[in-house]
């Protein structure tokens, strides 16, 4: 052998021994699964190189989290299984997951997977995303319930019927959380029965109608959209009395009393004539996602009186810091705001500032009615809709104007901020057209809105389409 050619020899030999001691030094998976209990730059590395390693990685994932003394790492190590999940088919991870979830692992362990499985919609844990439902724990029954929104359109019917039934009882769940998204769950089911009622009472299938708005009750007998749908119904088909009753009975109606002197406007509330005016308390959000009425979570309390000359209805929003009321709209801006009224969001506009909202449909033709605003600092804003757009969009018939300009309410107001809440005192004069005096008997739409901090609106009676839907009004009785 030639020099050259043992030189040649020689090196290739060497560079193979090279490789094969730095593939033997290179760190495998245990030494990344090691790195997921360090700082959070290793952490992330980590999971990264973890993921790229795919099915070489499963193994020594399982592994770990079997490990007591890998306990610190197992919120990162089932992040890292579920979403390996996606990449590669091994059916140990499923097994592994049921596992954790059927055993007595930590509750908040058990919430993150099943967060995780609905995120990532691996179906082959759906089953034990089920059994959540009715876990101990009322955040892993949450988790649960928000999880399977994800799996729309993937479950099979019986697991359907499971989950609809499930939903249905923990609609009484000792945990507020879980209650309001059971409630959400549930009103889908209740929506669906009401749609068909609707189209039933249209065909003028009346006795068709009434048994599906009952059937919606049994579903929810809480549902506030259900109760208020089938009393209308029978308002509108000759059981007015009925309806009556029954928008009474479930807080939907408000019988308006003739107060026996009228207050003195200050803001307060504090006065004796307020203490014979009927009372609502509480309300609920609104939201398009949903046509759940889920309790607000900042309490509000409005009354509603009336004399001779003027509506009279007071308004007291509990509010730990009042400071932080949002008030960008000043009272030397009246004549701004005036202009912006059912307008575009502007800086002129109070409709983002901390406000109530009261809309009075005094004809109750669930079309016209006035919309009023009124801010923390006292500028209020008006306007006369002539024609809902609820109805324009339903018609789809945009032809008409929906505001008269021209309109302002003939009123008066004080609001005062305490230490711990806000209040208004507001009195609207009846006059010879938009606001007629009612006498005893009369029928008015009414609702009242709160829209905390600019951003959540609070509703005393819960509508669909908008704040600005008449035909979801709550009612007014004068007596």
């Amino acid at each position: 052998m030639t020099a050259m050619k043992w030189r040649r020899g020689f090196v290739c030999i060497y560079g193979m021994i090279f490789v094969t001691l730095l593939g033997a030094c290179a760190p495998g998976p245990e030494d990344f699964i090691d790195d997921l209990s360090g700082s959070q730059d290793e952490r992330e590395a980590a999971a990264q190189e973890l993921l790229l390693a795919k099915e070489k990685a499963v193994g020594p994932l399982l592994a770990a989290l079997a490990d007591p003394e890998k306990g610190q790492a197992q919120a990162a190590l089932v992040e890292i299984l579920v979403s390996l999940m996606m990449r590669v088919e091994d059916a140990r991870i499923a097994t592994a997951l049921t596992g954790l979830l059927d055993g007595g692992s930590d509750a908040d362990l058990k919430a993150r997977i099943i967060r995780l499985v609905g995120m990532h919609r691996r179906t082959q844990l759906l089953d034990a995303v089920i059994k959540g439902l009715s876990d101990p724990e009322a955040r892993v029954r949450l988790q649960a319930l928000i999880a399977i929104d994800s799996f729309a359109g993937k479950m099979h019917p019986e697991q359907e019927v499971e989950i609809d039934l499930m939903a249905r009882k923990l609609l009484t769940d000792e945990s507020l959380p879980v209650r309001r998204e059971a409630m959400i769950r549930v009103a889908s089911q209740v929506d669906a029965l009401l749609d068909k009622a609707n189209q039933a009472a249209l065909a003028a299938r009346l006795a068709e109608a009434e048994s599906l708005f009952v059937a919606a009750l049994e579903i929810d007998p809480s549902s506030q959209r259900a109760h208020y749908r089938l009393a209308r119904f029978m308002y509108d088909n000759d059981s007015a009395e009925r309806g009556i009753d029954s928008l009474r009975a479930h807080g939907l109606l408000l019988d308006v009393p003739l107060l026996p002197q009228a207050p003195a406007l200050d803001g307060r509330l504090d006065e004796a004539a307020w203490s014979h005016a009927a009372r609502a308390d509480g309300a609920y959000q609104f939201s398009f996602s949903h046509t759940a009425a889920t309790p607000s979570d900042h309490a509000s309390h409005f009354f509603i009186g009336r004399t001779a000359r003027s509506l009279w209805i007071g308004f007291y929003g509990e509010d730990a810091d009042p400071q932080d009321l949002v008030a960008k709209v000043t009272p030397d801006m009246q004549d701004e705001a005036d202009s912006y009224e059912g307008g575009p969001v502007g800086d002129a506009s109070i409709w983002t500032d901390d406000i109530i909202e009261l809309f009075i449909d005094t004809n109750f033709d669930h079309s016209s009615y006035a919309h009023i605003g009124i801010n923390s600092l006292g500028v209020r804003v008006d306007e006369w809709i002539a024609r809902s757009r609820q109805e324009a969009f339903e018609s789809g018939d945009f032809s008409a104007d929906f505001s008269d300009e021209a309109w302002r309410a003939n009123d008066a107001l004080a609001v005062n901020v305490g230490a711990d809440h806000w209040s208004i005192e507001y009195r609207i004069d009846f006059d010879d057209s938009n606001i007629p005096a009612p006498a005893p008997g009369t029928i008015w739409g009414f609702n009242l809105i709160r829209v905390y901090r600019g951003e959540e609106y609070n509703q005393w009676v819960r509508t669909y389409s908008g704040g600005h839907s008449p035909d979801d009004f709550g009612v007014l009785l004068f007596q």
